[in-house]
């Protein structure tokens, strides 16, 4: 599927979904019975921007009827109120560009905060025997958001001639490129220069 599709037109794909950008009048492959896919969007749905950060964590902003709406999914966090205020495109954008800076430098960067969720758990007590049989618990956590590329290569810029102060004027690309490991030589043809994505 994923051939048919065309790797240049992938946003995201987990092992039975694939989001990928198409124009309206091309080829869909949504359908219905057994063994087709399903579209998550309606007809109606615009795609915008889409921001992922790691497998199952990741924000599609679309629009409908004129209103700009947000999908937003984190898996091992509960998307409360507060959690979702969190996540805006912005800290997406962020956590994105710090994992550039690392992958392309490999230095850490200390211009940007960490971001923390906070995660509530219930459990009850069924082996512990300083508390009642059956004790309900209600347990507070918090988890660190950050991009995890751990399956392909992300893109790299040469940051050679850039102080880290500068970064943050650092303006993505509309279309950041992952790589298969095994084809790093490959980054060197197809890398953007620095200066068309710094102000």
């Amino acid at each position: 599927m994923m051939l048919r599709i065309g790797e240049d037109k992938i946003a995201y794909c987990d092992t039975d979904s694939i989001i990928y950008r198409h124009l309206r009048t091309g080829p869909t492959y949504a359908g219905k019975g057994l063994g087709n896919w399903v579209s998550e969007f309606a007809k109606d749905e615009n795609f915008i921007e889409f921001f992922a950060l790691a497998p199952k964590a990741y924000m599609c902003i679309y629009s409908k009827n004129g209103e700009t709406k947000s999908n937003k999914k984190s898996k091992g966090v509960r998307l409360t109120l507060k959690n979702k205020e969190k996540l805006t495109s912005e800290v997406h954008q962020q956590l994105i560009k710090r994992t550039i800076w690392f992958t392309s430098t490999g230095k850490e960067s200390t211009l940007y905060f960490p971001i923390l969720l906070v995660h509530f758990t219930i459990q009850s007590n069924s082996n512990s025997m300083g508390h009642d049989y059956a004790t309900v618990f209600s347990i507070y956590s918090t988890k660190l958001v950050q991009a995890v590329y751990t399956k392909r290569c992300i893109e790299t810029f040469d940051f050679s001639n850039i102080e880290e102060q500068d970064f943050i004027r650092f303006q993505l690309p509309k279309v950041l490129r992952t790589f298969p490991y095994g084809y790093l030589e490959s980054l060197k043809d197809s890398t953007e220069t620095v200066s068309m994505c710094i102000e």
